[in-house]
């Protein structure tokens, strides 16, 4: 007896067995294959939704204490920059929370923990907005969840009030007790369809829909004091508008979608930042104070 007929009989003596083991390999082939589908197929999700969230915003610079806003045309100007650089886009990034109240009620919704965004016509061109046009002076647009908290709708009277952002930790021991914030009263302009990505605009990974506001970087502005102020014999230094966002949309496409590539142009970014002549003193809103009781002159930022 050669081998070959040995394994043919010992296969159909055993034939139960064998089939036993067969279907248990093809069940855990099939287990493992549809599970490896899956997992590409919620991980290929997972991407295209923090794609479509982003919309063309492929690098973001958020800071905690504000710069000035003509810092973003200034690293538009640079030739390297156009190069590798579609659009940079000045942007106020907060948290703030909103309130409703209905003229023929005395109840009161409110929604706490809402993404403020001030946008310009920059800004707002790199979102999925369809058709709604960018926020209007002293007029907000929110998100379907934000609207569904308030229970509002386009043309209702608004309130967002922001907390203002302190130099120093409020719960550190040389920090300011009193919370600091600013009542913004605002018309509601829009409110943007869940398949909108603009809508569902947030910079942190998290896949659950976040409560967001847009509105117009002039309103944000004057409404925290961070507008333009001129010369004058009130403000003997001119003070540029300020923001602490920088939304860049890269021109390559390998910038967009490859990984290295990407972190090889926000290495650039920084660079460009680190460039003579880009950063100015401005952008740390300093101030000389004098003191006159122990005579001696503080540079503050």
């Amino acid at each position: 007896m050669n081998t070959f007929r040995l394994i043919t009989r010992s296969l159909a003596f055993y034939w139960r067995t064998n089939l036993a083991v067969l279907l248990g390999v093809v069940a855990a082939t099939a287990v493992i294959s549809g599970a490896l589908i899956v997992g590409d197929s919620v991980r290929g999700s997972l991407r295209q939704m923090s794609l479509d969230r982003l919309g063309n915003i492929d690098h973001a610079l958020v800071s905690y204490r504000f710069f000035r806003e003509n810092l973003a045309d200034d690293l538009a100007g640079i030739p390297e920059f156009q190069q590798r650089f579609e659009t940079v886009a000045p942007a106020l990034v907060m948290t703030g929370g909103l309130i409703y109240q209905a003229a023929d009620s005395d109840l009161t919704t409110r929604a706490g923990g809402v993404n403020v965004y001030g946008i310009d016509a920059r800004a707002w061109d790199l979102l999925d907005h369809g058709d709604v046009p960018s926020p209007q002076i002293d007029e907000v647009i929110l998100s379907a969840l934000a609207a569904r908290q308030l229970g509002v709708q386009a043309g209702d009277e608004i309130s967002l009030w922001i907390e203002l952002p302190a130099s120093i930790p409020r719960e550190s021991l040389l920090g300011e007790r009193e919370e600091s914030s600013r009542e913004i009263p605002l018309t509601v302009q829009a409110v943007l369809e869940e398949s909108l990505g603009a809508g569902r605009l947030a910079l942190q990974p998290n896949q659950q829909e976040p409560a967001s506001a847009f509105l117009a970087l002039e309103t944000m502005q004057t409404a925290i004091d961070l507008q333009y102020l001129p010369r004058s014999r009130r403000n003997p230094v001119e003070r540029p508008a300020r923001v602490n966002a920088l939304f860049v949309s890269a021109r390559n496409a390998a910038d967009q979608t490859d990984e290295t590539e990407a972190a090889d142009a926000a290495n650039l970014l920084n660079e460009f930042l680190g460039s003579p002549g880009v950063l100015a003193l401005a952008d740390f809103t300093p101030r000389l104070r004098e003191n006159t009781d122990r005579n001696y002159l503080s540079l503050e930022s």
